[in-house]
């Protein structure tokens, strides 16, 4: 079986360069949607928003969500972003700047935030507090 942490980093690393483009055209939940279709772990004809509820476990520390879980930052009780967790408080993803780090598109490896729970996030130079959350199930 495939590993959704190495799809995520070859994604990355544009090996094969068609994985980056077919994750970067995507959505950010749908990517990470995407890399769990490749890995046999999901079924990629659901709705991407659904990949984590905003009751998944509350991140304490960013440096303990295990590689390949599914990080998502909640606004309120909404979605507004997610990744895969590369473990040691690194993240991949797709449209990172809607929560003020990464650029605006492009499938890319970041560090994640170094917050409890909750932490504020400017994107788009609005003060947002956003809530970190991971599942490790995929749907």
């Amino acid at each position: 079986m495939l590993d959704v942490t190495q799809i995520a980093i070859d994604g990355c690393n544009m090996k094969p360069p068609k994985l980056y483009e077919g994750l970067s055209s995507r959505m950010c939940w749908d990517s990470v949607l995407y890399c769990g279709y490749l890995a046999n772990r999901t079924n990629e004809h659901q709705d991407g928003k659904s990949i984590i509820s905003n009751t998944a476990r509350i991140v304490t520390n960013s440096g303990n969500i295990p590689a390949g879980a599914i990080v998502g930052f909640f606004d309120g009780g909404n979605i507004i972003h997610a990744m895969i967790s590369l473990g040691s408080g690194r993240a991949a993803g797709n449209k990172n700047a809607c929560i003020g780090i990464g650029g605006p598109v492009g499938w890319e490896e970041l560090a994640l935030p170094r917050v409890g729970g909750r932490g504020e996030f400017v994107p788009g130079g609005q003060r947002r507090t956003i809530v970190m959350r991971y599942s490790e199930v995929w749907p």
